[in-house]
């Protein structure tokens, strides 16, 4: 069983959490003049003049123009033909057929109340329906894929503070980094995660990775990040990033999903993430046993030390500890660092970052 004090120990540190984010947001007058140098981000619709900015010292250059990469992107697009199933490889779908119900779920969550007729949601916490934005994740009713959809407007990707308290924590820990950025991390980092399985003989027969595919629109949005300050004091640089895309995964049959409950999931969880440095996020719900093949299926491959901006790996001993030192992390992230501290982490630039980073991958 898992010991009494974890339980508590986590809504202390959520609380916690909760508490520094409501101090950050308070903390600067608004009337305050702005510090010279302060790294500022301007975003706009490509050809539109109006413009949005931030400006923010959690604000750091990796998160914001090196994540996206748009010719490993269109290499990894999914492409006109025919997809086979995960567990029936005689049967398959044409990727043009799962293209056009995508474009109709987008016509439908643009309505006020959306009723999706080819998909069903499976997590909805992080999409705003007001506005159309953000991160849902749904399956396909009819076939074995499930789709992460990620969408974005100049206004909205300014903020962060709209979807939940956990994006409120990657942007301060991250540098800015949000689901949509962290989304261009999930085929690069499962392109290394395979390589690392595949290449040792204690994981190789037990983990596998369902496969993934980018996608866009065809008729796509595009819009432009500025940034001024950002990687050093007077620096100025662009990206032009699509406002639209989504992953099309294979559906994975779950047998069951890990649980802190069990003191062998939780040793199996913990030495499988360390084993991989820490690259995907420890969380004990991220790992599940596949019902037909009985392997762990790593479906989530989000480059997680991107999300909370770890620049070594921290070799993880128990879930106590993980959680206290994401607390830790985030408070030093937000009070502790000296303004030399701050402003040198603001100034590295792509060079300057190793090979723990998800630029680097």
């Amino acid at each position: 069983m898992v010991p009494y004090s974890f339980s508590r120990c986590k809504i202390f540190v959520l609380a916690g959490f909760i508490l520094f984010t409501i101090s950050l947001l308070q903390a600067r007058s608004p009337f305050r003049t702005e510090e010279p140098g302060t790294p500022t981000i301007i975003t706009h619709w490509l050809g539109d003049s109006k413009k949005h900015s931030l400006s923010s010292f959690y604000l750091q250059e990796g998160a914001l123009f090196h994540l996206y990469d748009a010719h490993y992107f269109d290499t990894k697009k999914l492409t006109p033909g025919p997809i086979s199933y995960r567990y029936q490889l005689e049967k398959h779908v044409d990727g043009t057929v799962l293209s056009q119900l995508i474009e109709n779920l987008l016509v439908e969550l643009s309505s006020k109340k959306p009723d999706l007729t080819d998909f069903t949601i499976l997590k909805k916490r992080d999409f705003n329906f007001k506005n159309h934005t953000g991160f849902l994740v749904a399956k396909f009713k009819n076939y074995p894929f499930v789709l992460k959809l990620f969408i974005t407007t100049p206004e909205q990707f300014l903020k962060p503070f709209d979807y939940g308290f956990e994006s409120c924590c990657f942007f301060i820990m991250g540098g800015g980094v949000n689901r949509y950025l962290s989304g261009f991390t999930r085929l690069r980092n499962l392109d290394r995660l395979e390589k690392l399985v595949a290449q040792n003989s204690e994981w190789a027969d037990k983990v596998e990775f369902p496969r993934k595919w980018y996608w866009e629109p065809q008729q796509q949005r595009k819009f432009i990040i500025e940034g001024e300050n950002i990687g050093a004091v007077g620096k100025k640089q662009t990206i032009t990033l699509p406002s639209v895309y989504a992953l099309i995964c294979d559906e994975v049959y779950i047998e069951r999903t890990f649980s802190l409950t069990s003191s062998s999931d939780r040793e199996t969880a913990l030495k499988l993430t360390n084993f991989l440095q820490q690259q995907v996020d420890p969380h004990i719900n991220n790992y599940v046993v596949d019902a037909v093949t009985k392997k762990i299926a790593l479906v989530d491959t989000e480059h997680f030390p991107t999300m909370v901006g770890l620049d070594q790996p921290e070799p993880c001993t128990d879930y106590v500890s993980w959680y206290l030192s994401l607390s830790l992390k985030m408070w030093n992230n937000s009070f502790m660092r000296t303004k030399k501290q701050r402003l040198a982490h603001q100034r590295r630039s792509k060079q300057d970052m190793n090979f723990f980073s998800a630029t680097n991958l």
